[in-house]
């Protein structure tokens, strides 16, 4: 007698009538997973490894949507220019300053200083020099933000919970400085 038979169905359909409608509601406001594509947040996703070590997927996250986003938190938040969805730290708020460090080709540096407006957040990689975030496209709405990223699950020897790890206001609080290069 095979497995596939009108019982089994019945069961398994029983089953998936239990799980599914829980877990698209989980997934769909509370708690999702992504796989981050591209350097940009390296080295605190997607660190750059040996090809020997670096078998498999990218980095894959556990986001949280009812977290309210703070200052340093990894967000998951849409690009305002092609709408897809992007992983960058938030670096500051509504009504903070950012300064922004230009090297030239020359090798001179330029400061310019830029106030992030009300409702608005300023989003950048950790990977400067490979990252397009609010140093291309300026501040971005907050309504833009979706989500917190709790913890990376995959790969499993960088299983972990992420802290405010690889984030340094050098402003104390007051602005925050980038770097950018030409």
């Amino acid at each position: 007698m095979s497995w596939f038979n009108r019982i089994n169905c019945r069961k398994t359909f029983d089953w998936a009538c239990y799980i599914v409608p829980p877990g698209l509601f989980m997934k769909n406001c509370f708690i999702s997973v992504h796989s981050v594509n591209g350097s940009s947040m390296s080295p605190s996703l997607n660190p750059e490894s040996p090809w020997y070590i670096r078998w498999g997927p990218n980095d894959i996250v556990i986001v949280v949507k009812t977290l309210t986003p703070m200052k340093g938190d990894i967000v998951v938040t849409r690009d305002p220019t092609s709408n897809k969805r992007i992983i960058k730290r938030l670096v500051a708020l509504e009504n903070e300053v950012v300064q922004m460090m230009y090297r030239t080709a020359q090798g001179f540096e330029q400061c310019t200083e830029t106030r992030v407006p009300k409702g608005h957040c300023w989003v950048e990689g950790d990977n400067p020099s490979n990252s397009i975030d609010s140093r291309n496209f300026g501040p971005i709405p907050l309504g833009l933000v979706e989500s917190n990223v709790l913890a990376v699950i995959w790969p499993l020897w960088r299983i972990h919970i992420l802290a405010d790890e690889g984030y340094v206001d050098e402003q104390n609080n007051d602005s925050y400085t980038s770097e950018k290069n030409f």
